[in-house]
């Protein structure tokens, strides 16, 4: 069941208040000055897709289905101009019977007062740029995106965005009592533009890589590693005009131990991995983009190789939200040698 009842009428009551408008007219119905700060938002996913793997020294099989891949509904409430509130309620097939609160967070700070901010609540910390045109996420996502319930601690200087976060993370070294707020993420971020260029970019380092969602579930001993390894993350994208280049890396700064990582097959690692995109917009509606990504010591984890094409058409933009059409064609080649294909369809609504 995606929502429970108390679930349902929260969202019927806000998208009521919210839509109504645009059915009765603006003068038929005058909401309250607070309903019109709410920022209620969603998007609905529906993807199909066809995968051919050839693992080494195997038959290859194929393998087809259609999937809700998301639901996620979104509500920002500023209780004033330095307090506001955020969460994300989301729903993924094949994750979860049901749906979960993605982001709950409530965040202080009005850089147009000062340029301090503070963060506090369930989230992602700042570790990777995750900015791809694709459908499916970069390999660098998987190593490094983390969700914790964290605090956050930043300042935005003119461009510049630098920040602090601090979590108890769920990994910790083997034989130590480590259940504190010990793991930190540092970033920094920046952008400018000038001439038509729009340039951005910035680093990130984690005490902890470990403590990233997918590397959490890939331990040989639950929780636990021999010695921490910290990750680091730098990115960046350039555009102009039409046109946009995006480079990312994202991997640990050192060896983790032989028994770490299950999918190591018991040999010391560094995982890494660098992702190239590029993008053109053909038009105002269509999209085009270009990848590839390789990497070093992710075994039958992820792929050390990848490359693709993906085109976005956006079908209907409206007042009231959008309808975006993708494709995208990849393959994947891993370092112990199997190979998969895919291609991948996707129906993206958004109010």
């Amino acid at each position: 069941m995606l929502f429970g009842r108390g679930q349902v009428l929260v969202v019927a009551v806000l998208a009521g208040l919210l839509l109504a408008p645009a059915y009765l007219g603006a003068e038929a119905l005058e909401l309250p000055g607070w309903v019109e700060k709410i920022d209620f938002s969603g998007t609905i996913e529906v993807e199909a897709f066809y995968t051919e793997a050839d693992p080494e020294g195997e038959s290859a099989t194929e393998e087809s289905d259609i999937v809700l891949a998301t639901v996620e509904l979104s509500l920002v409430v500023p209780i004033c101009d330095w307090i506001t509130g955020e969460a994300v309620w989301l729903f993924e097939e094949g994750d979860s019977d049901s749906g979960e609160f993605d982001i709950a967070l409530i965040r202080l700070g009005n850089e147009e007062i000062h340029p301090v901010y503070f963060e506090a609540g369930r989230f992602y910390p700042p570790f990777g740029a995750s900015e791809s045109q694709f459908i499916t996420g970069p390999v660098g996502e998987e190593l490094g995106e983390i969700r914790e319930t964290a605090a956050r601690l930043g300042a935005l200087l003119g461009p510049v965005d630098l920040s602090v976060t601090a979590f108890n993370g769920d990994v910790g070294e083997t034989g130590e009592d480590d259940d504190h707020i010990g793991d930190v993420v540092l970033a920094i971020s920046a952008g400018h533009e000038f001439d038509g260029f729009a340039v951005c970019g910035g680093a990130a380092y984690i005490t902890n890589l470990a403590d990233s969602d997918a590397l959490t579930e890939e331990l040989a001993v639950a929780d636990e590693v021999e010695d921490k390894v910290w990750g680091v993350n730098f990115w960046a994208s350039v555009s102009y005009d039409a046109f946009g280049f995006l480079a990312e890396y994202v991997g640990a700064t050192d060896d983790f131990g032989a028994g770490d990582l299950d999918f190591t097959g018991g040999e010391k690692a560094k995982p890494e991995s660098w992702n190239f995109e590029g993008r053109w917009d053909a038009t105002d509606r269509l999209t085009l983009a270009a990848k590839y990504e390789t990497g070093n010591d992710l075994f039958g984890f992820q792929p050390e190789e990848r490359y693709g094409a993906c085109g976005s058409y956006v079908l209907y933009e409206g007042d009231l939200g959008a309808l975006t059409l993708s494709l995208e064609a990849l393959r994947d080649d891993f370092e112990n040698g199997d190979e998969a294909t895919s291609a991948t369809s996707q129906l993206v609504f958004e109010f």
